[in-house]
């Protein structure tokens, strides 16, 4: 095989747009679809073709993104650098007593309040006066009273009616039974 007839060197460039002949610039309608820009183009004579037009920003900053680089930034120029170091569990207070301390109604009172509507809640706040001093909260469900406090009540009324018809007699027992066998030889009559 003989190399005389290749030729070597850098690829020939061939233009990827032409403008027609004495405009630098030219005007395409863009649809816009789905927030993408569409322009209708032709290839090799056929078409024309609906094609998505890349504006060729690889590397686009989002709102969100620019919100926490800024926020960064932000942090990063007002520290002051300044630490307060202190045991885990105090808060940064140094004399804490048992009354400083944050309780169960401490964690629960900000959930307490956001679904306050939710609920029926009978608080109990203490006075100054108070010789025993106590803060108490009872939190019901308003469906408890409602709808099932109706329902069991309902319920307990059929059962106690019930216990009522079922003495524990057997003379009763016995009468029950009579009285259907005469009420359905009433109805099923030929």
């Amino acid at each position: 095989a003989s190399l005389a007839g290749i030729a070597f060197g850098p690829p020939e460039v061939v233009a990827e747009l032409s403008f027609p002949a004495g405009k630098a610039a030219v005007e395409l309608p863009l649809e816009v679809f789905s927030g993408h820009l569409f322009v209708q183009v032709m290839l090799d004579g056929r078409g024309p073709f609906r094609m998505l037009l890349d504006a060729g920003g690889a590397n686009v900053l989002t709102p969100q993104t620019a919100a926490v680089l800024l926020g960064r930034q932000l942090v990063h120029r007002l520290y002051h650098g300044r630490l307060r170091r202190s045991p885990a569990w105090d808060c940064g207070y140094v004399f804490q007593g048992p009354r400083a301390q944050d309780t169960a109604e401490g964690f629960s009172q900000p959930i307490r309040r956001i679904f306050e509507p939710m609920f029926r809640m009978e608080r109990h706040f203490p006075t100054v006066r108070d010789e025993q001093p106590y803060y108490s909260v009872k939190v019901e469900d308003h469906f408890w009273h409602w709808l099932y406090l109706p329902l069991a009540r309902f319920a307990d009324g059929i059962s106690r009616l019930i216990i009522r018809l079922q003495g524990g007699r057997i003379a009763i027992y016995l009468l029950y039974s009579f009285l259907t066998l005469i009420v359905l030889l009433l109805v099923a009559r030929p």
